[in-house]
């Protein structure tokens, strides 16, 4: 792989995987306003719009988009660059639930609770079990589509409760 195919894959995930709470809502409101006037719907709320056009939202894409990567990476179908990205733990035994990726134990909630390969292990450890052993990539490329990354526990999928903080649901 060349290393602009490189850097272009590891800026995508960078980008869109890791932007901030406030970034997240610009995209949402974005998408927010397109569904609007593609269903010519003022009163429906987004998550109303969502569900009409059977859609989801952009982060909840993004976290699909890396359990693909997750996935290929685990089963050896990833470029090499991925390798490097997400390093794989050696393991004796099938460990599916707990963290698969060799990354150190984050010191700071800013930079190694934010890292990919960090980020990565928490993702994948909410994926179900049905999805992360199916045989074969293009089954579960239509498989994840099912799951909307509910219990992601990331800044953005957090809520804010006032005087109290942000807080995972």
């Amino acid at each position: 792989m060349s290393t602009n195919h490189s850097k272009l894959l590891v800026n995508s995930f960078i980008k869109w995987m890791f932007c901030s709470r406030k970034d997240n809502n610009k995209i949402n409101n974005l998408q927010e306003r397109s569904l609007r006037l593609a269903y010519k719907n003022q009163l429906a709320s987004f998550d109303e719009l969502l569900i009409e056009a059977k859609e989801i939202t952009t982060h909840q894409r993004c976290l699909q988009k890396l359990c693909i990567e997750i996935y290929k990476t685990l089963n050896g179908l990833a470029p090499e660059i991925a390798k490097n990205i997400f390093p794989l733990k050696i393991q004796h035994h099938n460990t599916r639930q707990i963290n698969v990726f060799e990354c150190e134990n984050p010191t700071t909630s800013r930079y190694g609770q934010t890292s990919i390969c960090y980020r990565a292990n928490q993702i994948w450890n909410t994926v179900p079990n049905e999805l992360k052993t199916i045989p074969n990539l293009s089954l579960f490329k239509i498989k994840i589509k099912t799951w909307k990354g509910d219990e992601c526990l990331c800044n953005i999928c957090k809520v804010y409760i006032a005087k109290l903080g942000f807080i995972n649901v």
